[in-house]
């Protein structure tokens, strides 16, 4: 059979494996890398609101630290487009974050705090995010790269891949809320979650065997299977225009994110009521009302993981009928709507609880619709070579960089309001998400008609067209 497959110019493949045909592995890795990010990073307005006693514009002045994320994604990312040695770098870093997660829930702050005290939780908080940025670009760019290598794969599958994904956050989401009264219960939950991650990329990702390193002249070359990369590809990437535009637009739909995510369950915590005369079936089975309430915070985003998931299954038909960057407008639009309807959702109805099961709903489509988008843009701007390091600026960006914007911009609304009314309400923060979503409305408006008016017209580089993606 070799002997006249070589004779025909055939080659003879290996038959592939139940593991490798359906990709099981890229979906336990996505999974529980959802799974050990939201353990912990869910109750953060929490530990800042609840247990810290932060005011609610220091706490939004408190995620503009987060941008140390963006810088640490280009460490790790970098490190590893360098080393190739992604498995060590994942583990590593989650390891760190997992015993600082374990050190921020067993800290108990002076009931009288000084700045000294103030300052060790920004500088901690700080040191958290860089060693949480690794684990999101390092897993989106390796299953990529493996899409992208099997001939009958392709960058279309990322979104199934994904799937998986969101059923972990909720689950973590939950979970965390449910033991959210217990230190050692959240302490456990953290470490398991943090083992089966490790598990899951020690068995399910491969190191590089392609080993990147510094040019003497910054060219991108090719020899003896060793690939020479430009000697900076942070500043490759950031020079490049449509590369450049690209994270402009990411920095928008990521202040959307950061504004809504801090304070959402601030506000679901205050429509999550318990009706003593009315027990839930929670309070029949003898569980606490501490429990119920955190019960009914966290699972709204049951509605956020099925819209998001339903976006992953008809990703590939949305993009061949809108094109991959429409979908990226539209993932922004949803957002800015999501943020509006909180900052006009009368709290005092009967059926404002209810209303944020639909709200959930629209962020799981804005999410499910930027997964799809702009993981594939990263990876399609970026020149040979730094792909892995597009990944980490993307999500450092989105998850980091975007988080000063939106806690300079958010502070600032909250504090003037604390200085005018003397004291935080929850209407502060509603008020709040209306002129944030009507700011972001407007970048985006500009932005979209930037690329119509601008970038096509006068064939200035921005976004690709459709066509120009492959699958």
């Amino acid at each position: 059979m070799t002997a006249y497959a070589a004779t025909k110019g055939l080659v003879e493949t290996k038959e592939e494996s139940f593991v490798e045909r359906w990709l099981i592995m890229p979906k336990i890795i996505y999974f529980m890398v959802n799974m050990f990010v939201y353990s912990f990073h869910g109750i953060m307005p929490h530990l800042f609101l609840k247990v810290w006693g932060f005011s609610q514009h220091l706490y939004s002045y408190a995620t503009m630290i987060m941008a140390t994320n963006f810088f640490g994604s280009m460490i790790w990312t970098s490190l590893a487009d360098r080393t190739g040695r992604y498995k060590a770098i994942i583990i590593v870093t989650s390891a760190i974050y997992t015993a600082l997660s374990i050190v921020m829930i067993m800290y108990d702050a002076p009931k009288e705090p000084t700045t000294f005290d103030y300052v060790k939780v920004f500088v901690g908080f700080g040191i958290w995010n860089i060693f949480l940025s690794a684990s999101f670009p390092l897993v989106d760019a390796q299953v990529i790269s493996k899409l992208s290598k099997n001939p009958k794969l392709s960058k279309d599958q990322l979104g199934n891949q994904r799937t998986f994904g969101a059923v972990g956050r909720f689950i973590a989401t939950l979970a965390s809320f449910l033991v959210l009264g217990s230190k050692t219960g959240l302490i456990a939950f953290i470490v398991i979650s943090f083992t089966g991650l490790a598990l899951s990329v020690a068995f399910g990702i491969e190191d590089s065997k392609i080993v990147k390193k510094k040019p003497h002249h910054g060219d991108i070359k090719e020899k003896e299977g060793v690939v020479v990369e430009a000697r900076n590809p942070v500043v490759t990437l950031m020079t490049n225009p449509s590369f450049l535009f690209f994270m402009l637009f990411v920095a928008g739909m990521g202040t959307v994110r950061s504004v809504t995510s801090s304070f959402q369950k601030v506000i679901m915590a205050d429509l999550s009521t318990i009706d003593p005369k009315n027990p839930s079936w929670l309070a029949r089975l003898g569980f606490s009302s501490g429990f119920e309430k955190n019960f009914k915070t966290a699972i709204v985003d049951f509605g956020r993981m099925v819209s998001e998931i339903f976006v992953y299954l008809i990703a590939k038909d949305l993009k061949n009928l809108f094109g991959v960057y429409w979908i990226l407008v539209l993932s922004q639009l949803f957002g800015i709507l999501r943020l509006f309807g909180y900052g006009l959702l009368n709290k005092d109805s009967s059926s404002a609880y209810y209303l944020t099961w639909g709200l959930e709903l629209i962020k799981g489509f804005g999410s499910g619709l930027i997964n799809s988008s702009a993981i594939p843009i990263a990876s399609s701007i970026a020149p040979p070579g730094c792909e892995n390091t597009a990944q980490g600026l993307y999500s450092g960006n989105y998850a980091g960089l975007s988080n000063a914007i939106s806690g300079a911009f958010s502070g600032a609304i909250l504090h003037y309001k604390f200085i005018m009314n003397g004291g935080m309400t929850n209407q502060d923060v509603q008020s709040m998400f209306c002129w944030v979503s009507l700011a972001t409305f407007l970048v985006t408006v500009g932005m979209a008609c930037k690329f119509i008016f601008v970038d096509r017209v006068m064939g200035i580089p921005g976004f690709p067209r459709r066509a120009s993606f492959a699958n």
